[in-house]
C-alpha cells in the first residue's frame, strides 16, 4: 500500500510492537536477516511486505505519521534538506493513500449497510403485509362468528 517506510522506522515499529528481528520474520514468513536487510536500507520490502509489516506490529496511520515525524525531528538543520524533502513526501503520499483506503473502506461499508437496511426493509414490509392480511382473516372470521362469544382460533390472543 505505502511502500514509502524509511530503514530507521521498520525498526521503530519493530521495536514498539516488542519484537526481536527472529520474531518479526516469522510473522512475515522471512528470515531475521531479511528483517535486518529491510532495517538497514540494504533491502526494501514489497509493498504487500510493507502492509504486512504494518499489520502485523499493529502500526496505525497516525502511529507511522508520528514515526515519521520523529525521524524528521531527529535531523539537524545542517543535513541533507532533500533528505527532509523525500520524508515530507513520504508521509504525504501515505497520509494520501490512507485517507483514500480509509474514504473507500468507509463507502464500502456503507453501501453494505444500506444494502441490510434495504433487505430489513423488505423484510419488514413482507411482515407488515403478512400481518395485515391476517389481521383482516381475523376480523372477517369475527365477522361470520358475530353473535358467538368465542374468538377464533386462528386469531389468537
Amino acid at each position: 500500500m505505502f511502500n514509502t517506510i524509511s530503514p530507521k522506522v521498520y525498526k521503530r515499529i519493530r521495536e514498539r510492537k516488542g519484537l526481536s528481528q527472529t520474531e518479526l520474520g516469522d510473522e512475515l514468513g522471512v528470515t531475521r536477516f531479511t528483517v535486518s536487510n529491510f532495517e538497514n536500507g540494504k533491502s526494501k520490502p514489497s509493498a504487500e511486505l510493507e502492509d504486512l509489516i504494518l499489520e502485523v506490529c499493529g502500526c496505525s496511520v497516525p502511529e507511522f505519521a508520528e514515526l515519521v515525524r520523529e525521524e524528521l525531528a531527529e535531523l539537524s538543520d545542517s543535513e541533507d534538506r532533500e533528505k527532509q524533502g523525500s520524508l515530507l513526501s513520504r508521509a504525504n503520499r501515505l497520509l494520501l493513500d490512507a485517507t483514500g483506503e480509509l474514504s473507500g473502506f468507509m463507502l464500502r461499508g456503507l453501501q453494505r449497510r444500506i444494502t441490510q437496511l434495504r433487505v430489513m426493509r423488505v423484510t419488514v414490509d413482507h411482515f407488515k403485509s403478512d400481518l395485515q392480511e391476517h389481521m383482516y382473516e381475523c376480523r372477517e372470521l369475527l365477522k361470520r362468528q358475530e353473535g358467538t362469544d368465542a374468538m377464533p382460533e386462528t386469531c389468537g390472543n
